[in-house]
């Protein structure tokens, strides 16, 4: 295996090929390049600032040991990727959590709480969205304490929980929803003074905000009209070489391939190209250990249908023909064939 993919295997060693993408994408999007470009494209607060403005207002964003259920929250927000071990729930995690400030009224800022996930399937067995507004509901009851007292609810912060989906289902793909408070008149008509009055009114019940932000699997999302959806695309595709991307993100974006973003987009990188390459080895020892059909089976059944087809889905953007495919996995040619038709269903 090549010398710049040693991190990729030790990290998929130690803890697993999905662990290690979800730990390298979360470092990913938690950085001020790529969160200021979330903030942007969802938070209404950041409508008319530039890119520039939203990341000078974001605070520092650490790794921190702070679990979903904690009572009060640190003084400073932080990325967190802790976990509650209470009997009853479980394991549960913050991926990413920073504070912001925001443009408030009357020229003053606001501060809000920030939550980004990064999850794969739309429908993991229990509804996302009300997982979503259980962590808002989280972040806000755990303020009390730290962020207010007693009865100084006037300080308590607005917050944001905006969840990356790669692979919903067929009816959300390639859309951004956000769920929020919002007034429901049953009876009477609310005489405001002024609009100042009124946008007091909203700033004092907008209070929460769950935002899914959902792609294609990576099938059409990089050509999509919505420019977040474009970005978040092109970034966390597994299918798009590293050279390739860090110019999409340059050209496509403004984004500064800075050190600290250059480290951890090539770092994510890494980690996919080695999974790749480590599975076409595994092909390679399969298919010489039980034979050219034999392997391929034993193979799917093995590491699983999927894993396989992102393999050739891989190879095959990288310019390989089913042949070369073939002979690289020592898999009949066929095969491939078959599991191609399966890579955009």
């Amino acid at each position: 295996m090549p010398t710049e993919n040693t991190f990729a295997s030790e990290a998929v060693a130690i803890g697993g090929y999905n662990n290690a993408c979800d730990r390298a994408c979360k470092k990913v999007l938690a950085l001020k390049e790529i969160a200021s470009r979330i903030l942007k494209g969802v938070a209404y607060e950041y409508r008319d600032c530039t890119i520039d403005e939203v990341i000078r207002y974001i605070s520092d964003i650490e790794i921190s040991d702070t679990p979903v259920d904690v009572d009060v929250l640190p003084p400073v927000v932080h990325t967190d990727n802790s976990k509650d071990t209470t009997a009853s729930e479980g394991a549960r995690f913050f991926d990413i959590r920073f504070t912001a400030k925001a443009p408030g009224r009357n020229g003053q800022t606001i501060e809000l709480i920030i939550n980004i996930e990064a999850q794969k399937n739309y429908d993991p067995g229990y509804s996302l969205l009300k997982r979503g507004i259980y962590y808002c509901s989280r972040l806000i009851s755990s303020q009390y304490g730290q962020v207010f007292s007693g009865s100084d609810y006037d300080r308590l912060r607005k917050v944001y929980s905006v969840w990356i989906c790669t692979d919903p289902d067929e009816a959300h793909r390639n859309t951004i929803t956000e769920y929020s408070l919002s007034p429901k008149q049953h009876y009477g008509d609310i005489r405001f003074k002024s609009e100042e009055d009124r946008e007091c009114e909203r700033q004092n019940y907008d209070m929460i905000s769950l935002v899914m932000i959902c792609l294609d699997n990576f099938r059409n999302g990089v050509s999509s009209e919505n420019s977040l959806i474009k970005l978040l695309s092109v970034l966390l595709s597994p299918k798009i070489e590293i050279g390739a991307k860090k110019m999409i993100l340059q050209s496509d974006y403004d984004i500064k391939m800075t050190r600290e973003v250059n480290e951890e987009v090539q770092g994510m990188c890494n980690i996919s190209q080695g999974f790749i390459e480590m599975g076409i080895e595994e092909g390679r020892e399969l298919g010489r250990e039980l034979g050219r059909v034999e392997g391929i089976e034993q193979g799917i059944e093995i590491g699983g249908e999927r894993n396989m087809i992102n393999i050739i889905s891989t190879m095959s953007n990288d310019g390989r023909t089913d042949k070369e495919i073939s002979e690289i996995l020592h898999i009949p040619e066929e095969q491939v064939k078959k599991l191609k038709e399966k890579i955009n269903k």
